[in-house]
């Protein structure tokens, strides 16, 4: 899965550019593809790109985050949901390091990784995020400020949710230095289907069906998962 083997060379005469999503994926619903979905389109019409692909980087164990599982199921059901889309896949890089990471040090080991592989060097990587996460950096002592500079050296595409205001957001000290990097991609209507719900139906033996990809909810009944989820 690392070594992008499920990524294509863009067509001739197309700048190639690449989406990164990094993200506990606990599980990773339709939510989450769709949001990848939306980022491309918005690359692609706003800045004349060819999209070769969507990377998924579930997050190491050692986030420490309540009910989280072990990686490798996450990094699996992540493939499972990606299978037939052409574009989306998996990169375990993050799921596989002895301590959490930041993510502006995880898009950097992607980005390289990537452009060795498509010998590419202009290859352009953007970067997913939701407007609650991209909140939570506002906040003191949520994010590593010291690490932004190397974090927007990246564009953001930003996609809202919970009726954020990003304009709000995006005007904060800790933020309003690199506005121009963050782009808002909207979709309508809005959708905030989470993880966390998601879990709660499975642990009350509920039907998840056409919230996360039957794949991945095939995988959680063969492994028993989210039994006792909370």
């Amino acid at each position: 899965m690392a070594d992008f083997a499920w990524v294509k060379p863009p067509p001739p005469g197309k700048r190639p550019a690449a989406v990164f999503f990094s993200g506990s994926f606990n599980p990773p619903t339709n939510q989450h593809f769709r949001v990848l979905e939306i980022a491309k389109r918005t690359i692609e019409k706003q800045f004349g790109y060819s999209v070769v692909a969507g990377i998924m980087s579930p997050v190491s164990e050692k986030y420490g985050k309540k009910g989280l599982l072990l990686s490798n199921h996450r990094v699996e059901m992540c493939r499972l949901g990606s299978i037939g889309s052409g574009w989306i896949g998996v990169d375990d890089w993050e799921s596989n390091q002895d301590q959490w990471v930041r993510t502006a040090v995880t898009l950097d080991s992607v980005t390289d990784r990537i452009r060795a592989y498509l010998h590419c060097d202009d290859l352009e990587m953007f970067f997913v995020m939701s407007s609650d996460c991209l909140e939570t950096m506002t906040i003191e002592g949520c994010g590593d400020i010291s690490l932004f500079p190397q974090l927007f050296k990246h564009k953001m595409i930003c996609c809202r949710r919970n009726n954020i205001n990003v304009d709000k957001i995006i005007d904060h000290k800790y933020l309003k230095d690199y506005k121009n990097q963050i782009i808002y991609a909207y979709d309508e209507p809005e959708n905030n289907i989470s993880s966390t719900f998601v879990r709660e139906l499975l642990s009350k033996g509920q039907s998840v069906r056409y919230l996360i990809p039957d794949a991945v909810i095939n995988y959680i009944d063969e492994n028993k998962l989210y039994l006792n989820a909370k």
